[in-house]
């Protein structure tokens, strides 16, 4: 009996651990655009919602502040 509730709770924790990482995971963009060439960026770090460090491989952008999340950057015109 307590092998039977003992799989059901570590069940419940690897359900709940997945459903964290899945919204934690979702929360961090997969790439950031870049202002300065408009180029797709994946070496970046997010941090509480925010662009903490960013870099631009095509332009050497670095600048956290120019750098912008996909859907900002549909509401940019050109």
């Amino acid at each position: 009996m307590f092998r039977s509730k003992l799989t059901k709770v570590v069940a419940l924790l690897v359900v709940l651990v997945m459903a964290l990482g899945s919204t934690v995971h979702a929360a961090t963009p997969e790439y950031i655009i870049c202002l300065e060439c408009e180029t797709p960026c994946y070496v970046f770090e997010f941090e509480d919602g925010k662009i903490k460090e960013a870099l631009c491989q095509v332009c050497g952008n670095d600048d956290p502040e120019a750098f912008v999340l996909p859907e900002e950057a549909e509401d940019i015109s050109p």
